[in-house]
């Protein structure tokens, strides 16, 4: 088996760390759904709570969604084609073994 290419495990790491991120907002959000205020006005943390939601929802999540998903297709397009390129090396050698007791089978037969 031979070492993955520094596409595949960059792709990887992408991968993990958008997931992370993921988990990372959405446990973030979960406690923030648990908070409360008393009195008339929401405190600055709150207001910045709110703000930092509302940013998950409309940028980070789909964003660290998308990165996930791409990275992932990218992982599995790269190992699909280094395994295409390597049976078709596979198969070239073959054929050039091919050749090579072709070459000799003639070379015989004329020295007969």
């Amino acid at each position: 088996m031979r070492a993955p290419h520094p596409a595949q495990i960059a792709l990887g790491a992408i991968c993990v760390l958008a997931l992370v991120g993921l988990w990372w907002i959405t446990t973030a959000m979960l406690e923030m759904q648990s908070v409360s205020w008393s009195g008339e006005e929401p405190s600055d943390e709150i207001i910045a709570m709110w703000a930092f939601q509302n940013l998950a929802y409309t940028l980070l999540m789909p964003a660290l969604a998308l990165a996930s998903v791409a990275s992932a297709l990218g992982l599995v397009f790269t190992w699909s084609f280094s395994t295409a390129l390597r049976r078709r090396s596979d198969r070239r050698h073959v054929s050039d073994r091919r050749d090579v007791s072709d070459r000799r089978e003639v070379r015989d037969r004329l020295e007969r």
